[in-house]
């Protein structure tokens, strides 16, 4: 994938559409040899793409041990969303920041139980028991939060109430008619 420099940062360019799999591959964008773009046009769909950094999270450099509890993290996050999700019809970014720490504690308390166990002290259980209080904490908030924000969301109307709506408005429009 191409640097090039933003404000004296190296940032990553969007990748050319011959480095993209076969699959993904997007209208061809024109390229000089040296990976600029051709013409302003190639430019303007350059811009439309959706940018990686927006549906794929930060690869973090993580302790080899921790990798199996950062999976879990991110399962349990997605899985806590999606229910959340599915019960109250949305999740904001307030509710989608707190399961994001909860997930964070649960992952860093399952690690220091694994620690406590290799090592049998019992700080190190001691603390995978505050976070996790404090993990549940937030997931019990972000829940909370969706509740409220929910019953805050206007509600769609079902076919039936529109229906109904309507005709309860011609029907009155008619009976004003007829009093004129």
């Amino acid at each position: 994938m191409p640097i090039h420099k933003s404000h004296h940062r190296p940032t990553a360019q969007a990748p050319r559409s011959d480095e993209l799999p076969a699959a993904v591959s997007p209208a061809p964008i024109g390229r000089t040899a040296d990976g600029r773009v051709r013409d302003p046009e190639a430019a303007r769909r350059l811009a439309l793409l959706p940018r990686r950094s927006r549906y794929v999270p930060k690869e973090l450099a993580l302790n080899p041990r921790f990798a199996p509890h950062n999976s879990a993290r991110i399962e349990w996050t997605r899985a806590r969303r999606d229910e959340i999700q599915s019960a109250h019809g949305g999740v904001s970014h307030e509710v989608g920041a707190l399961l994001t720490a909860g997930g964070w504690l649960h992952a860093a308390a399952q690690f220091s139980a694994e620690l406590g166990a290799e090592s049998g002290e019992l700080e190190h259980f001691k603390t995978a028991s505050a976070l996790s209080a404090v993990a549940r904490g937030h997931a019990l908030a972000a829940w909370e939060l969706s509740v409220k924000e929910g019953q805050a969301r206007p509600k769609p109307m079902s076919p039936f109430m529109v229906a109904y709506q309507e005709t309860q408005a011609r029907v009155e429009a008619e009976r004003l008619a007829r009093l004129k």
